[in-house]
């Protein structure tokens, strides 16, 4: 199968099945035959299933797999070199052999350190814990106990998890140590453009659905207080609900900024999303001649 048009650049990618998820949508965009079918035939897997699970973390990207990967998606030696090495990098289980990775991969990458900051932001936005993180640093007294940190968050994360991602919160200048060893939440955003960027924050998203979705079967209603409204609405009304929804988050952020006792942590979901296409417009009956 011809690649009719070019994938996005892999140096674009701190996350290896990020950069495939990308790539197999500009290829599906030009050519309906490239599947998750075609995909595992191709990659010699056994099941239909095997490109999803590649992506979900359910089936692991090992170095013969990404060389494979990259041949499928027709990606030139240098890209292809590169993308085995953001293969072994996702799939480093330890923070040494990260930050090891992490230097090979800026090397390769051939800029500067503003490369690495900006995938560096398009990686915070891919997982839910490192706002999570952030946010419990202001009311946590963590001086370097992984283990203690990542057991606290719900549902809980690995140590290792925890650790790459205070890693990635210095990185970023989100948090900063004190001259006694406590780590704090330091007062800034990432970039704006990445936040606004639905291709980015596409993961974090997804992320925070699934956490809510688990909240409704392991807490309590009084404790997750979920409300659903199902709207006939015009365009009018819509970008009233809208202006609305962004001045309600603006309040809760300053309620928040302004709460002196913080004792936990919560998640905010709003979601405003169409379950009907716009119904067509009656056209007025010509009358006879």
């Amino acid at each position: 199968m011809v690649n009719p048009q070019p994938v996005p650049s892999v140096f674009e990618f701190l996350d290896a099945r990020e950069f495939l998820r990308h790539a197999y949508a500009a290829r599906k965009r030009v050519d309906k035959a490239f599947s998750h079918r075609y995909i595992a035939r191709e990659m010699g897997a056994g099941s239909s299933s095997f490109f999803q699970d590649v992506l979900g973390g359910r089936a692991c990207l090992n170095p013969e797999r990404a060389s494979r990967f990259a041949r499928l998606f027709g990606l030139s030696p240098r890209d292809a070199d590169y993308f085995e090495l953001l293969a072994r990098f996702g799939e480093a289980d330890t923070p040494g052999e990260r930050e090891r990775l992490l230097g090979l991969l800026t090397r390769a990458q051939g800029s500067d350190d503003q490369w690495i900051l900006d995938a560096s932001e398009a990686e915070y936005l891919q997982k839910w814990y490192y706002a999570a993180i952030r946010e419990m640093l202001t009311f946590i007294p963590f001086t370097g106990d992984y283990e203690d940190l990542a057991s606290r968050l719900e549902p809980p994360i690995t140590a290792a998890e925890a650790r790459d991602a205070v890693q990635l919160l210095l990185k970023l200048k989100l948090i900063r140590r004190n001259y006694e060893g406590r780590y704090l939440k330091v007062e800034k955003s990432p970039a704006k453009a990445l936040r606004n960027d639905p291709e980015k924050v596409r993961s974090g998203l997804l992320a925070t659905l699934d956490l809510a979705r688990r909240a409704v079967d392991v807490h309590p209603p009084e404790v997750r207080p979920f409300y659903a409204l199902t709207l006939g609405v015009s365009r009018e009304t819509l970008h009233d609900i809208n202006t609305r929804l962004r001045d309600f988050r603006r309040d809760i952020l300053e309620l928040a900024k302004r709460d002196r006792n913080v004792d936990r942590l919560y998640q905010l979901n709003m979601q405003l999303f169409p379950l009907s296409a716009p119904a067509a417009r009656k056209r007025p009956r010509r009358k006879p001649v």
